[in-house]
């Protein structure tokens, strides 16, 4: 059995980088308007929205969370409002190790 109490975590907190801060998606969120670029680089905000996706894709998998059955509304709203919680603590985990690989000892700043 599929482990998503692991898949949507990490699911949910790659989509928020690639779509906010990665360097090879640059050239498209480089480009985003000011009201896109602030509602996708809150961590919280894209994360129940990228919380609700996957957690529809689990829906059409029927991946189970948390021993909620994958079919579910409620698990669905779970998930998204998990990823509220946990797409900005693994975000920054992120950034703090990529900080760390490039051997500065300073913590990452506070997103935009």
């Amino acid at each position: 059995m599929i482990s998503t109490w692991v898949i949507y975590p990490l699911l949910t907190t790659a989509l928020f980088y690639l779509g906010s801060q990665a360097a090879i998606t640059r050239a498209i969120w480089s480009k985003y308007p000011k009201w896109l670029d602030r509602f996708m680089s809150c961590a919280a905000c894209l994360g129940f929205w990228l919380g609700l996706a996957v957690a529809m894709l689990g829906w059409w998998r029927d991946w189970p969370f948390l021993r909620l059955p994958g079919r579910d509304w409620l698990t669905v709203l779970i998930v998204g409002f998990g990823a509220m919680i946990w797409t900005p603590l693994l975000a920054y985990q992120h950034l703090a190790a990529l900080t760390a690989l490039q051997g500065d000892t300073r913590p990452p700043p506070p997103s935009k």
